[in-house]
């Protein structure tokens, strides 16, 4: 990069753009207006709480993703009940099924030490995902309450009929309860979030060698040729480096991304693909994918298959961009759509 600047100056500061907004100019040089969804501000808002996108590695577990989702913001549990999730409790045969998240790395650890379902509980309270605090039982109206750890004190008052009363005696006999918090604490499946999240960070993880810019989910809509119909991307990713027959480039991946439950649709495919259509192959390398917290479907899958539109031939690489257009992730597990349907666990980078 070169600079033309008169003699007399001393310095000169240079400010690169947000990845937003440097995503919504290349959206609007095509003719595609983009804005962040309100999913979008949560899915960003969710990111920074778990301290980045590799922050986000503890929700590949299965079972941490099932705690959120079992318990809503008003119920609580204890940490037995939370280990047991987490790591898959067996009841018939009293152990539990946590071998394939043995190697997986939420945080510093020994290479030596397997990951433990309290490992991940641990990681959980210490991002806030979950508040500590004791079930205390009132003994005038005789029911039991939350009380968070911040609110507890030697007299508390009900929650239900106001009464003040005294807990010295009930601290000998409980044990600390947990509730979700935060953006976790919100009844709404934080928009969505988390399948973004764990796509991002697989994204991140996968293009490391040369980078990524990313944003959450964004509202599309034509600026005024109608060249793709109104839609939503969960997320938008910028990346360089090898892309096929394209080396130079800039590379652009759009997503749609769903939990266990979730099912991918014909319109959520239509839709994308319109908008990859909408940007010239010579201009942009467009990227789709479809990403399950869950297995995909054969239905889901010829539904991915069939937004490969020209670019049908290309090859797949998990390390670098040379990808079919189109790539269809259960969970962290990268495959071409015309791959035979793997479980998820197998990737834990």
């Amino acid at each position: 990069m070169s600079l033309l600047v008169a003699t007399t100056t001393n310095d000169v500061t240079l400010r690169a753009l947000s990845a937003l907004d440097l995503v919504r100019s290349l959206f609007r040089r095509f003719g595609i207006h983009a804005r962040p969804s309100r999913a979008g501000v949560i899915t960003r808002q969710l990111i920074s709480q778990m301290g980045g996108l590799q922050g986000c590695r503890v929700f590949k577990i299965e079972g941490v993703r099932a705690l959120i989702a079992r318990h809503k913001p008003d119920q609580h549990f204890d940490r037995s009940r939370a280990c047991k999730i987490i790591g898959d409790f067996d009841e018939a045969e009293q152990r539990m099924r946590f071998e394939p998240y043995h190697d997986l790395f939420i945080a510093p650890r020994s290479t030596r030490r397997k990951l433990q379902p309290q490992d991940a509980l641990n990681q959980l309270l210490k991002q806030r995902v979950f508040r500590v605090g004791l079930e205390l039982h009132c003994p005038s109206c005789d029911l039991p309450f939350w009380q968070s750890l911040d609110d507890v004190k030697v007299e508390v008052v009900c929650i239900y009929c106001g009464t003040s009363f005294d807990v010295t005696m009930q601290l000998r006999d409980r044990n600390w309860v947990y509730r979700r918090s935060g953006l976790f604490g919100r009844d709404d499946q934080q928009q969505g979030g988390i399948p973004v999240a764990v796509t991002l960070q697989q994204l991140d993880t996968e293009f490391s060698p040369e980078g990524m810019l990313y944003t959450t989910c964004l509202e599309l809509a034509p600026t005024d040729s109608g060249v793709v119909n109104a839609c939503e991307t969960d997320f938008a990713a910028l990346t360089t480096g090898m892309s096929y027959e394209r080396p130079w480039c800039p590379q652009l991946v759009i997503g749609e991304c769903k939990s266990n439950r979730g099912q991918i649709t014909k319109s959520d495919v239509e839709h994308l693909q319109r908008v990859a259509d909408a940007l010239p192959a010579k201009r942009v390398s467009v990227f789709l994918v479809f990403a399950k917290t869950g297995a995909f479907s054969h239905e889901e899958i010829n539904l991915c298959a069939g937004a490969q539109g020209r670019w049908r031939h290309a090859s797949f690489s998990s390390r670098r961009m040379n990808w079919s257009r189109t790539t269809s992730w259960t969970g962290t597990r990268t495959r071409a759509v015309a791959c035979a349907r793997q479980d998820w666990r197998g990737s834990l980078s």
